[in-house]
């Protein structure tokens, strides 16, 4: 199930062409592969609310992808669960 939720957060990893590129949630990084700088990033950006989607999301992916799977599933569990959409 872990798998899973991750593939979908990575679906959702690029930005689509019409979105507020002004928030800060480290697209560039994570575009780049560069997984730690984006979950430096991102925890440095104190503008973003804790359960902001879009930090709980791109903070998963990058989690995911330097193996912190279990910080990962939080984060992803945490989105699932917030009500922020």
């Amino acid at each position: 199930m872990t798998l899973g939720i991750a593939l979908a957060a990575l679906s959702l990893l690029q930005p689509a062409g019409h979105a507020d590129q002004s928030v800060d949630v480290a697209f560039e990084e994570l575009a780049a592969l560069d997984n730690q700088a984006a979950i430096e990033r991102i925890e440095a950006n104190d503008t973003l609310e804790q359960d902001d989607p879009a930090r709980l999301i791109n903070l998963g992916v990058a989690l995911a992808r330097e193996g912190c799977t279990g910080e990962a599933k939080a984060m992803f569990e945490a989105d699932a669960c917030s009500e922020t959409h």
